[in-house]
């Protein structure tokens, strides 16, 4: 029985999912009394297992109400290890350098052994990137977490 309050010891090697996007804002102060402002939203997708590849997209999903002066995001795979309870990056993605629209995603991917007698282990996307306009804004968003067989 559990006392109130208290976690089940298994609830603490488990990791929890991030929210999947976040957005970042800039402001350009111009000369006139008024400053222009850009959103833009960065997004990491759940990774995708099959056939012994793991892949993970994100990247700039949007920008409004235009595009900032310049933007660049990259996508990493990370495995949970348990043991110190942290992520570590298994894959990463070349850096791209375009502004949305449309969609700017970039994908890392790796290959791992599947083994029904293992554990299932966790995995999750993790989007880095920064935009630019007049300021810089950094963004850092992690997806869902897939758990797989696979290592």
């Amino acid at each position: 029985m559990l006392a109130l309050g208290s976690t089940p010891a298994h609830a603490v090697d488990e990791p929890e999912s991030g929210p999947i996007e976040q957005e970042v804002s800039v402001t350009l102060d111009t000369d006139s009394a008024a400053s222009d402002t850009v959103a833009c939203t960065y997004r990491a997708e759940k990774p995708n297992y099959s056939a012994g590849k793991m892949t993970g997209v994100g990247g700039i999903k949007s920008c409004s109400p235009h595009a900032p002066f310049s933007c660049n995001s990259e996508s990493e795979i990370e495995w949970y290890n348990p043991g110190p309870g942290r992520w570590l990056t298994v894959a990463q993605s070349s850096r791209q350098f375009k502004c949305p629209p449309p969609y700017r995603t970039t994908s890392a991917a790796f290959s791992c052994e599947y083994r029904s007698t293992d554990p299932l282990y966790s995995y999750r996307t993790r989007v880095i990137g920064s935009v630019y306009y007049g300021e810089t804004a950094n963004a850092n968003v992690s997806g869902s977490v897939l758990k797989a067989r696979c290592l």
